[in-house]
């Protein structure tokens, strides 16, 4: 079984410090945009997701002699700052369809 703590510890490890900031701040960024434009952007963002993982599966095909580590560092880095995208994106619109459903917009 994979530690997913430990997988985004070392994933988090191999992204720059201007990315870490970026990811870090998108939820806050993500209060300003329409819940419209959310939705729209969400399906963007799953499908970068998708395209990470099919990145890493797509390196597990190759013969090990041709992957290198920079390689496999560039997939673990795109899958976890794509997952991130879409977790806030789904957080974001769920918060907002909470609150409507409320009555707080």
């Amino acid at each position: 079984m994979v530690d997913i703590e430990k997988h985004d510890e070392f994933a988090r490890s191999l992204c720059s410090d201007q990315a870490l900031t970026l990811i870090d701040g998108l939820p806050a960024l993500l209060k300003l945009d329409e819940l419209s434009t959310l939705r729209e952007e969400v399906v963007e963002a799953l499908n970068n997701h998708a395209q990470s993982i099919m990145s890493i599966e797509g390196l597990a095909k190759l013969s090990p002699a041709v992957v290198t580590d920079e390689m496999k560092q560039t997939a673990i880095r795109y899958e976890y700052l794509a997952r991130l995208t879409v977790v806030a994106y789904i957080a974001e619109i769920e918060s907002r369809e909470k609150e409507a459903r409320l009555g707080l917009h």
